[in-house]
């Protein structure tokens, strides 16, 4: 991780140069279930990094609400004028910090912590207590989803518009001291208490990348987030910022459906380092020479591993794996949804 210099903070913050950026109409990420790694537990902490493109009413940045079953909810929204609404709901009801005027500053990168300890709710801005108030009683939901960039609520939509980075959720309460650490020194991913963490640093910024759809934790592959709603191409609603000079991502096109008769084809993955890309067939009917494919002649879907294992310069991409259908036309009978031409189900007459 290359260390970057803010002007909200004098000093090295542990902030990757890349990002995902939010386009503040639909994207955000989702982590099912992700209540159920704080619930019952004496505290929570939510952090990360935060660059507003502008202010504006109601954007969600970090988000345990809506759907699921149990009591609690924690989220934080920014409402009119950079004004943050801190919400927190636990057995005992609703306890509430609302930040002043100005706390959110567009176009400068922040570090947010809404912390509960069990007697306190907490929220840091730059590592610096901004405000509390009281608050007590057990979070207990188990199944409601984690979300960046987006605060679920019914009909409402509470959507972010700018960038992310450094996103973690811990079932403990974090100190002021911690907070500041966690700011200037980039995580290993086994601390104590630290249960979702995402880094941001995948795909190529402002490049293709609509082959990723999860964005990847650091806590476990069973807890990557859901990529949902982005176009993952150009330099808004995707990965941004300037790579990690070890930093390699592999590009793998979607590959179209396929005939039992059609002829051998290459893949076409590339490594954002330039080094060569590896192939291995996971499985299907078909065989794999480097990287020619030659379909077997039986229906069936197909699944390609593509890797870069890196070298002294390049650290190694994470795999990507393509999957496609192979049909054979004399039997695949696709599925028709016959509908009447007019309106009401009036058929035409001769």
């Amino acid at each position: 991780m290359v260390a970057m210099l803010f002007t909200a903070l004098s000093g090295l913050m542990a902030q990757s140069n890349q990002y995902l950026h939010f386009d503040q109409v639909d994207d955000y990420v989702e982590t099912p279930n992700g209540s159920g790694y704080v619930a019952n537990s004496p505290g929570i902490t939510m952090a990360g990094w935060f660059y507003h493109d502008a202010l504006g009413y109601g954007q969600g940045t970090m988000s345990i609400r809506g759907g699921g079953t149990g009591t609690g909810e924690m989220y934080l929204i920014q409402l009119n004028n950079g004004t943050i609404e801190c919400r927190l709901v636990t057995s005992t009801g609703l306890h509430e910090y609302v930040a002043p005027n100005f706390t959110v500053v567009p176009q400068v990168w922040q570090h947010f912590a809404w912390v509960f300890d069990g007697s306190q709710v907490r929220l840091y801005v730059d590592g610096l207590l901004k405000g509390s108030k009281v608050a007590s009683g057990t979070f207990t939901a188990t199944n409601k989803p984690f979300t960046i960039g987006k605060c679920l609520l019914g009909g409402f939509d509470f959507v972010f518009g700018g960038r992310a980075d450094e996103v973690s959720l811990w079932n403990k309460a974090l100190t002021e001291q911690e907070i500041q650490d966690l700011m200037d020194n980039e995580l290993n991913g086994d601390e104590t208490g630290l249960q979702l963490y995402y880094k941001f640093n995948q795909g190529v910024p402002d490049g293709d990348n609509t082959s990723i759809s999860k964005l990847d934790s650091e806590t476990g592959d069973d807890k990557d987030g859901n990529l949902l709603n982005f176009a993952l191409t150009g330099n808004t609603s995707n990965f941004g910022g300037v790579l990690d000079v070890s930093f390699q991502a592999i590009t793998f096109p979607q590959i179209p459906t396929k005939l039992v008769s059609d002829q051998p084809f290459q893949l076409e993955a590339t490594a954002s380092s330039g080094l060569p890309v590896t192939y291995e067939l996971v499985s299907g009917p078909a065989t794999l020479n480097g990287n020619t494919i030659t379909l077997t002649g039986v229906p069936g879907d197909v699944t390609v591993k593509a890797s870069q294992g890196g070298d002294g310069t390049y650290d190694p991409a994470v795999d990507l794996f393509n999957s496609f259908a192979v049909l054979d036309p004399n039997t695949y009978v696709p599925t028709i949804d016959a509908r009447s031409p007019l309106a009401g189900d009036v058929l035409c007459q001769p």
